[in-house]
């Protein structure tokens, strides 16, 4: 066993005094518990930072997004024509299509005249098949005659009547209505007069004597024609200011020269069909006459 030296005895002896100090303290002082001491101060927030990645939103609309085709544009070889794109059009099949007959010339209305009228009732009966069917072929006497007028023009139609002695005109007034192409036949008195009416419009005139009077007194005349547009026009054979008429078989003509040189017109009156089927007719047609001697 070795020897220990004087001052390592020393040391020993003060570190066995220093535990045992310890110890005691540890065995005899209870120690006193720690005061724990709430915080006063604010704590300090936790911010916690998260990064969105977006995602993507679908808008719905109702206009339908058509897909874009792309096509591809041809490129043209360089020393060639561009030829231009030609429609073809495809025609369906057609139907067995029997072959039209030939066709024949209708018979006209109005049988071969063995007389034929002549100046401007000849031009308007030649060059018309209206006027032939309406009136047929000259009859007696078998060429126009000049006659004394008095006629007058209305809003709606006309009314005249001429010397002619024929069975249609003796005595007689005709009206011509312009609403259904239709006329009448008026007996009136050579001397007859309307009775007293009051003025006329602004630009209007009130018919007088035979006129007048049918104007006035036959039913539904002065309704459907109206007021005069110009006073009446007359005319006579003894100074050469006459009209003219001719008789048919299934009608009348009447030239009335309204305002010479130009303002002149023929009247075809229709009285009879021809056959079949036959029966009586009240319909008219008018044409400016454009015969020139």
């Amino acid at each position: 066993m070795k020897t220990l030296t004087g001052g390592s005895k020393s040391l020993r002896i003060l570190l066995i005094v220093l535990l045992s100090l310890g110890l005691l303290a540890c065995i005899g002082t209870p120690a006193t518990p720690t005061k724990i001491v709430p915080a006063t101060e604010t704590p300090t927030p936790i911010v916690i930072v998260v990064t969105a990645t977006p995602v993507p939103v679908l808008v719905v609309t109702n206009t339908p997004v058509l897909p874009t085709a792309t096509v591809p544009v041809p490129t043209a070889t360089p020393g060639l024509p561009t030829a231009t794109p030609t429609a073809h059009i495809v025609i369906p099949p057609l139907v067995t299509v029997l072959p039209i007959p030939p066709v024949l010339p209708r018979p006209s209305p109005t049988p071969p005249c063995q007389e034929l009228p002549v100046r401007g009732f000849g031009k308007v009966w030649g060059e018309n098949e209206s006027a032939r069917d309406y009136v047929g072929c000259p009859s007696y006497p078998k060429t126009e005659m000049g006659v004394d007028f008095t006629a007058q023009r209305f809003e709606n139609g006309i009314i005249f009547y001429t010397s002619a002695s024929g069975y249609f005109d003796k005595d007689s007034v005709l009206v011509l209505f312009r609403d259904n192409k239709t006329w009448s036949k008026v007996t009136a008195p050579a001397d007859a007069s309307p009775a007293p009416i009051g003025a006329p419009p602004a630009g209007k005139y009130a018919p007088q004597g035979r006129i007048g009077y049918v104007w006035q007194q036959a039913a539904g005349v002065r309704t459907r024609l109206g007021w005069g547009i110009e006073p009446e026009k007359s005319g006579k054979v003894a100074n050469g200011t006459n009209a003219a008429w001719q008789a048919f078989t299934r009608g009348y003509m009447y030239w009335i020269p309204w305002n010479l040189p130009d303002d002149r017109y023929i009247y075809v009156v229709a009285t009879y069909n021809p056959y079949p089927p036959g029966g009586n007719r009240s319909d008219w047609l008018e044409f400016k006459d454009t015969w020139n001697p």
